[in-house]
């Protein structure tokens, strides 16, 4: 699991869960824990502002989606930073690199063609 230590838990979790899109398999509102993805390795969110430190973290997400192109439309529609738009890649996937709310980087990327299992 990657975990995400939130200075704004309930902005955060909202982001991941409504702005992503990504499925939320649990949520601890009094904790401040909230965990998700639609498989494993799953993404955390936490309650722990001070251990969030004062930037971005030093941890990045991949996140593996589908229609690149659209995802990141419709992301920036609801107003999320772009870092960077589609490259190319020689390992055979796109990928586009924004942030969350807190600063936070996140990779998004598609196969060109899925690797064989």
């Amino acid at each position: 699991m990657v975990e995400i230590r939130a200075r704004d838990w309930a902005a955060l979790s909202a982001f991941y869960r409504d702005t992503l899109g990504l499925v939320e398999q649990m949520r601890d509102s009094a904790a401040g824990f909230a965990m998700y993805g639609a498989k494993e390795p799953f993404l955390a969110v936490v309650k722990k502002p001070a251990e969030a430190g004062p930037g971005p973290s030093r941890v990045v997400a991949d996140l593996v989606i589908e229609r690149l192109d659209d995802a990141l439309s419709r992301l920036q529609a609801a107003g999320v930073r772009v870092l960077s738009s589609p490259k190319e890649s020689p390992e055979g996937y796109r990928i586009a690199r924004i942030a969350d709310p807190e600063r936070n980087e996140i990779h998004l990327f598609e196969w060109a063609m899925p690797p064989s299992a």
